[in-house]
Formats: structure tokens, sequence, C-alpha cells
């Protein structure tokens, strides 16, 4: 074979560096002026991979530049990698093609063996599109049928791709397109890995039928091409799911949303072309390359299309939504949770850009209220009240209202109970960690049926504080009384008319005239706060026994269901609550909405109605926080930006929205902006000493520096996020964190040490039942056993995690 020493003497090498190359194991790394078998002379290093490192070459023997790809020893002793150097080797010199890359030779001098091929002198379309986004119509359509052109070249002499994506698409210098790494899977097939239900490529670009190991043909590359158009036009990925495997399931059983429903500027018949492409049922996709290069070509001769035939059961839409960005190997997941005072969870979100820049010129904070009776039957009574007032008193574009939730959080990070008493450096210290100027406090206490209610309103700013006392004949009498005292303290927030109307327009009082309904209803907010799901669920059950018609309750009840997952049960309470909402307050209506189309899936339903509630108060920034949530999720993080932009400049000590500012920004693709709003959330998390949110932190803080390239920081973050959650006991996020651990350690040549992690990961979600949790890890095993010549390990790992999906 030409390229091969009949005798191999030993390289000559420059440096005394090494390069690790797996297991353990390290290699020479070739500096320039390095000669290979003779003839190669290292120029430079192009990059580094699972498989080896390629570097840049000069073919003294035929005077022209070459790419020499060094294949990993151990991978190089393993006689079925060696084989499928070979077989791609054979196959590639079938298709000899101007949009091909040209593999030249299989050689090897020293115990070093590598291939050398065509030097393609140009950038790869994966990093053309991480640094543009996306693609005008005839840029993306002109790389399409070059791409096309390959693939037929490969095709009419039987050749399959099956690994089709944009790191395999090449743009030299003068706008030509080269596809590489043609043959390889094919000759996986030898090795068995295209058997009954195997799976072959990359997950993000698999075809259904790839996903579901089935026999392939020409058609799983036009899938595969309908991606990467896809991706070209919208900078987004249709199937959008929280991990690669859930997506790789989901496509099929889902057709994919057209590209004009992303961007409706891309031509209805352009989109249809990508969209025949990536039919899910192969009998509905283009049969040959041809026929989609015929197609682009009409379009790009302005005849939209007009050969496009489409079965007349396909409907004309599909699923839409954007893929999540995964980061370091593993995907950030975003918990939303529907809110407001009468609900469970935090958020917040905003109608208007400028109405979410607005800054209300009262802060409010309303503290539990003391029991001072001494009473434990009367307990429920001090969170309650702070609850009710927290709807009672008001909406006003002029006040922002601390939510219970996040002073719920302030008091658990400062150590103090909500049903102790408190002197006015506590309230200040509460008022410096929720940006309130005002805070209202107070106590009760009973006598006989009587209850006595004094509250006071201390204004922070201008020193000043007033008393109401409020008397309560009877329990029967709490609503009426706190909707007296709630009239009572308006006139101390504010003596602007204007804004007194305000809040008088938009007060509300809780859907039920139960007292006792209205205990249970709080009772289990507190329980699920609590993370108690079991006992929250009796509560809100007994809400919703006292009174049938309490939708919040039930809406409530419907959260606890689905958390404990019985979605059925779930649904079913859920739509109750809907059909119960239909006379309550806008804002109750809009939350039960929300909620419902939480549940039921719904995010674009879900987003609507919580910009519903965003316009009637644009001042909740527990609603700009929930919609924040909720554009994150569906990969709008430009919009998620704004909304948490708006929740800072009202409240700048808030851990959790600078947390999610900066795990927003990591995601939108700006890690370091990402990184300046951690390094703001870190020391409030210290100063609070609330240890998760500092590991949360140290977290993203990690992924963020292995998006630019730092490993050593990464892997510090880390390890220190690992630490306190092993101190915590939070195994879940412990697993978390030796993944990434794990992909760091194999990025520095560390697989032994890598392979460790990985398996402890797996073990602790195994261990507290976290299916999701083990599905994920089992993905980025699968991809380090396959980037380490261990292809049925691999697929034993993938097979595992596609089956965890399905289930």
């Amino acid at each position: 074979m030409a390229g091969v020493a009949s005798s191999p003497a030993p390289p000559s090498r420059k440096s005394s560096r090494t390069m690790v190359s797996g297991w353990g194991e390290t290699a020479p790394e070739l500096e320039p002026g390095t000669i290979l078998a003779g003839r190669y002379e290292i120029l430079t290093v192009l990059g580094t991979g699972g498989m080896g490192s390629v570097y840049k070459a000069q073919d003294r023997e035929l005077d022209r530049e070459v790419a020499l790809k060094v294949i990993r020893p151990e991978l190089a002793r393993n006689a079925g990698i060696v084989e499928r150097f070979k077989q791609e080797l054979r196959l590639s010199h079938k298709v000899t093609h101007r949009n091909v890359v040209r593999m030249y030779d299989l050689a090897e001098d020293a115990g070093l063996r590598f291939v050398t091929m065509e030097m393609v002198n140009g950038r790869d379309l994966r990093s053309i599109l991480e640094e543009r986004g996306k693609l005008p119509g005839d840029e993306a359509v002109g790389i399409l049928q070059q791409i096309c052109l390959a693939l037929q070249a490969a095709h009419e002499v039987g050749i399959l791709h099956r690994d089709l994506k944009p790191q395999n698409v090449m743009l030299d210098e003068i706008g030509r397109v080269v596809v590489m790494d043609f043959g390889l899977a094919r000759t996986i097939e030898g090795d068995g890995m295209t058997q009954s239900g195997a799976l072959v490529g990359t997950m993000e670009y698999m075809s259904p039928e790839q996903a579901l190991g089935k026999e392939l043909d020409q058609r799983s590359d036009i899938f595969a091409l309908g991606l990467i158009g896809y991706e070209m036009l919208t900078g987004d990925m249709p199937f959008r799911a929280e991990s690669a495997i859930a997506s790789l399931l989901k496509r099929t059983r889902e057709r994919a949303a057209p590209v004009s429903s992303s961007d409706a500027t891309i031509p209805g018949a352009l989109s249809d072309i990508i969209g025949r492409c990536l039919e899910s049922d192969v009998n509905l996709r283009y049969k040959t390359v041809g026929e989609v290069l015929h197609d682009l070509e009409d379009w790009r001769g302005k005849t939209a299309a007009a050969s496009l035939h489409f079965h007349a059961d396909v409907p004309s839409t599909g699923m839409s939504g954007r893929w999540l960005l995964a980061v370091g190997g593993g995907v950030l997941v975003i918990a939303l949770a529907a809110l407001t005072p009468w609900l469970i969870h935090r958020s917040s979100g905003s109608h208007t850009a400028s109405q979410a820049a607005s800054t209300p010129t009262i802060s409010l904070a309303i503290m539990p209220f003391y029991n001072a009776s001494g009473d434990p039957s009367l307990a429920w009574l001090g969170s309650s009240l702070a609850e009710m007032l927290g709807t009672d008193i008001g909406q006003s574009a002029q006040v922002r209202m601390v939510s219970q939730d996040r002073l719920q959080q302030v008091l658990s990070d400062l150590h103090l109970s909500a049903t102790s008493q408190v002197d006015i450096p506590t309230l200040r210290r509460v008022a410096e960690f929720t940006s309130a100027q005002t805070v209202i406090f107070g106590q009760y206490i009973a006598a006989g049926t009587e209850i006595r209610i004094t509250t006071t309103v201390l204004d922070l700013a201008h020193g000043t504080r007033s008393v109401v006392t409020t008397d309560v004949p009877q329990q029967k009498d709490l609503l009426a009384s706190v909707d007296k005292l709630a009239a009572d303290l308006r006139g101390k927030i504010s003596a602007d008319p204007k804004v007194l109307e305000e809040l008088k327009a938009h007060a509300e009082r809780p859907s039920t005239t139960s007292v006792d309904a209205l205990h249970d209803y709080e009772d289990g907010v507190r329980l699920a706060r609590a993370g108690d799901n079991l006992k929250a669920q009796q509560q809100f059950q007994a809400a919703a026994t006292n009174d049938p018609d309490f939708a919040l309750a039930i809406s409530a009840l419907a959260e606890v269901y689905e958390n404990l997952g019985h979605d059925d049960l779930a649904q079913t309470y859920s739509r109750r609550a809907v059909e119960l909402s239909d006379t309550l307050p806008a804002q109750e209506r809009y939350l039960i909405e929300a909620n419902n189309a939480r549940i039921t899936n719904d995010t674009q339903k879900a987003i609507s109605a919580y910009q519903q509630l965003a316009a009637a108060n644009p001042a909740n920034t527990d609603v700009q926080f929930a919609l924040a949530g909720l554009y994150e999720q569906d990969g709008n993080f430009t919009a998620a930006k704004q909304r948490l932009a708006a929740v800072l400049a009202s409240d700048p000590k808030n851990v959790e929205a600078l947390l999610a500012s900066g795990r927003v920004a990591i995601k939108g693709g700006d890690p370091n902006s990402g990184l300046d709003f951690l390094s703001r959330a870190l020391p409030l998390a210290i100063e609070l000493d609330n240890q998760e949110e500092k590991a949360s932190i140290l977290q993203a803080t990690g992924i963020a520096y292995g998006i630019l390239n730092r490993p050593d920081d990464a892997l510090h973050n880390f390890q220190e996020s690992l630490a306190i959650k092993q101190q915590i006991g939070d195994k879940r996020g412990a697993a978390s964190s030796l993944n990434e651990i794990a992909q760091i350690e194999d990025h520095q040549g560390k697989p032994e040490e890598a392979l460790a992690a990985f398996k402890q990961a797996l073990a602790l979600g195994r261990e507290i039942g976290d299916q999701a949790g083990v599905g994920s890890v089992l993905i980025d095993t699968g991809t380090f056993y396959h980037d380490h010549g261990k292809p049925a390990d691999a697929l034993q790992d993938y097979t595992q995690a596609l089956e965890i999906e399905r289930q």
C-alpha cells in the first residue's frame, strides 16, 4: 500500500510532550517538523477527537498538503477498528466527486497508524452555525444542493452515509461544500452494529428508522439532510425534548413542525421541501436525493417546487418547539412552577418590554403574623393572614408585592422561623434581601371566640410606622374582617389617590366563603412548599370537600397529583378547576388556566395565560419569573432574559433570578455574561448560607467554563458543587456533578477516572430511582465507550437509555 514504509523507522519527533490516547495510555504529540513514513511532514495540529488527533501535513513525495489522522494506539491495536478504517478507505475510493472528501491511504510508522486524506482549507458547518445562528435561504439552499450532489454520488454506488451532520460538512475557501466520513456506518454493519435493535450514528441527526434499529436505505440520509436544512434555515432543531434520547424517541412518533412555523419569512415551498425530507414515515419521504435536488433547483429558480406531492392524510402542521441547548454533555433542565400568593411554587414575567422595565415606586413585604395566643389550633392563621392581605390589598403598577414564596425562602436562608416573633433589626435584614422598602408585620391573639389582629406598617425608607387594630368577632367573620383591614392598610402604604384607586380596583379575595376550606388550603400550601406532597394532597382534598367549588384548591390538588406521578388524576382535577374558574377574577382564572396548560404540556398556552397575568399586573415579579421560566423552557432565551431583567431591577438580590439569568445566558450562547450573573449570585448564597443554591451556582459556573474551553476551572467548580451536594445529601445533584466531572476528566485524558465517575453517577441515579437522570448518564457513557472504541458497550448503554425513554 502506498505510503507504508517496507522497513518502518521510528518517526523523528521534536518534543517529549505527550497526548492522551485513552484508557490511561499516552502517545507522543506530533510537533511541527515530525516526519511520518519518510514522507509526511507534520505542519500543525487541526484538532483532537475520540478516535485520535488530526494534523495538517505535507506529503513530500507528491508535494501536496494532506489531512493526517493519527489513530489512538489502543484503538489501532483493535482489529475491528482497523478494519473499519480499511473499509471506509475502500468505500471512499468508489466515490469520486468534488463534493466528497477523498481518502488517500492507511499507513503505519513505528506503531502509529494513521489515515491520510484530502486537505480541505475551510470550516465545518457546525462552527459556522454556532457563529451565525442561521443562514439566509439562498445560502442554505446552495449548501443543501451540494450535500445532495455528494449523497447522490455515494448512493449511486450503493453507499449510505448514516452519520450525516454539520460536523461532517466542510465549506472551503471558495464556497465548495465537501462531505466527510463516508462509509463509516457501512463498516459498522460488518461488526454487527446494524443488527436489529442497534443504534448507529449521532443521535441528534438519526432518522426514526435508525432509532428503531430497522433496515436503512438512502431515505435515512435524506432525513438527516432535512435536519441540517431545518437547522440552517431557523437556527433551531425540530423534535425538541429534554434529552437527546427523548428527542430521538419523539421523532419516531411525531411529525416535525414546518420550518415556516419557526420563521414566517421562510417561503412555504422551501418549508415544504424540508418537511418532506423529515417525514417520519419513510413512504412519505423523498425516495431519492435526486428528487430533493430537483425541488431545490426549482425553488431556487423561483418555480415554487411545483413537483411536490404530499400524502392526503398528512396534515400541514406539526408539533413546534426548540431543542434545549445541551452543554457540557448534559442538558440543562428547567423546573417550572406555578405561582402567586395562592399557589404552591415560585415564578415570574411581564407583558411588554416597557412595562417590564418600569420600576415600582413602592416595594412591600408582608411577614407571617405571630400567634401571640399560643393556641396551636390557630397557628395556620399566621401565614394565611399574610397570604390574604397580599391579594386583598390589591395590585398596582407602582406597588411591588414580595411574594410569600420569595419571603419564605429568605426567612429560611436567614435561619428564621415563620412562626417566631421578629424584632426591627430582623425586619431590616429581611427587607434588605427582598429589596422591600415597606414591611407589614403583626400578631393576633384570641379571647374567647374573638380574635384581635394588631398590624404594623413599617416604612423603612422614611423611618415611620403605623398601627392598625382589627377585631374579628368569630372565625366565620374572618374574611370580611381581612377585607376591612386591607382597606385600612392601603391608606398607610400610599397617599397617592391614583395608586389607592388602582389598588382598590385590583383587590381580590380567595374564591371561597368557607373558613374551614381556607384553613385546609393554607395547610396544603405550607406542606407543598416543604415538599411533602402526600400530606399536601390530603389537605387540598379536605379543602375541596369543605368547598366543592373552591377552584384554586382543586387546581393545587391537581398539581400535587402530578408531582406524585398520578397524571390521570392530575388532569381530571385540573380540568375541573378550569370548569369552575369561569366566574372567578381574571388573575385567579389565568393562574388556573396556566396550571392546566402546564399539566397538559401545552407550553404555548401556559405562556399565553401568564402574559395575560402580566398585563393585569406588570409589577408582579412572581409572574415575570414564571414567564421567564416558560420562555426558557420553550427555548426563547431573549424573552426569558427580558423578564429576568425586570425581576432583578426590582429585586437585585434575588439569588434565584441571578442563577436563572446566568443559566439562560449560557444556554443562549453567551457564557461570559452567564458568569457575570453567577458571580453576583454566589456571594449572596454564601452570605445566606444557602448550600443548595451555592451548589447550583457552582454547577452552572462549571458548565460555562466548559463551554469557554477552560476545563481546569470547570472541573474545580464541579468538584466544589459535588462536595456540597454530598454533604447535604442531594444524591440527584451529586449524580449530575459526577456526570459533568466524568466528561471533563475524559477530555483531559483521564479515561479511567472518567469511567469511575460515570459509574458513580449511574449508581446514585439508580439508588434514588431517578430514571431520567440514569437515561441521561447512559447516553454520555455510551458516547464515552463509542469514542474509546468499545462499540458493544456503547450499544448496550444506548439501548438501555432508549428503553428508559420508551417507558
